[in-house]
């Protein structure tokens, strides 16, 4: 999974292979936010063995918000 530059907006992987579900993709406006992804770690065996490795993706705004959820 990559985060795009400056000029992407988009942060996703491509079809897997036979058997397998596309990797999740999202769509943002990469002018008003930034994306990065992170590593979560599990400590559990069972689920690092029956999941694999976890990620998480953080949005930021790039500027100052102009209206949230709340605000409606």
């Amino acid at each position: 999974m990559a985060v795009p530059g400056a000029a992407g907006g988009g942060v996703g992987g491509e079809a897997g292979g036979v058997g397998r579900r596309p990797e999740p993709s999202l769509t943002y406006d990469a002018q008003e936010l930034s994306a990065e992804i992170e590593q979560i770690p599990l400590d559990d065996p069972r689920l690092r063995e029956a999941w694999g490795e976890m990620h998480r993706v953080v949005l930021k705004a790039r500027g100052k918000v102009k209206e949230g959820v709340g605000d409606r």
